[in-house]
């Protein structure tokens, strides 16, 4: 199993059919390009603080 960009693109498209169900795809699944752009403007620390508050909420009793 591919842990990189092209993997999540060639994920997608063997997924199509159950993401499209709650997703709206006009184009298509993103390509590997999209996905390098759109995490290269991902603040690595805004995402673990949002990842970990997200994963306290559903662990909280």
């Amino acid at each position: 199993m591919r842990r990189d960009r092209s993997g999540i693109e060639i994920y997608g498209k063997a997924k199509y059919e159950l993401l499209k169900g709650f997703l709206e795809l006009p184009n298509g699944i993103p390509s590997h390009d999209t996905f390098s752009r759109v995490f290269a403007r991902l603040e690595p620390k805004q995402v673990q603080d949002y990842f970990l508050s997200w994963v306290n909420s559903i662990t909280q009793k």
